[in-house]
């Protein structure tokens, strides 16, 4: 096993997911490179500290309303510009929805209007 192949098996090795004979090479590259083993070293024990910081760490919820409070910031942040109806803040427009809804009203009208009269031979 290489240099860098024992690198990549660093966290495979310290959780012991490492097949038997994958492990004594492990072991080996380790024993003919006292660099790579203090390396080696060095990383089981800020992995083992941040694995002992997490356990200790006590996770809780976010408040019911963090959604609504940060939606409310960036609207008053940005002077009404987002989150303008807060998800039912208020009724929505549709002023863009508008224009494409006459331009097939108009479509249709003339489609209706050229289909109507009966092209004579």
């Amino acid at each position: 096993m290489t240099k860098d192949e024992a690198r990549e098996n660093f966290s495979a090795a310290m959780d012991g997911e490492l097949s038997e004979e994958e492990q004594q090479a492990f072991d080996r590259t380790l024993e003919a490179n006292p660099e790579l083993s203090a390396e080696y070293e060095t990383f089981c024990q800020i992995l083992g500290e941040a694995r002992e910081m997490a356990a200790k760490k006590k996770v809780t919820d976010p408040p019911g309303d963090l959604l609504a409070g940060v939606q409310e910031r960036i609207h008053q942040r940005s002077g009404g510009k987002f989150f303008r109806d807060r998800f039912a803040r208020g009724p929505q427009r549709l002023g863009p929805m508008w224009i494409p809804l006459a331009l097939l009203v108009v479509l249709a009208a003339t489609w209706l209007a050229f289909s109507a009269h009966e092209v004579l031979p």
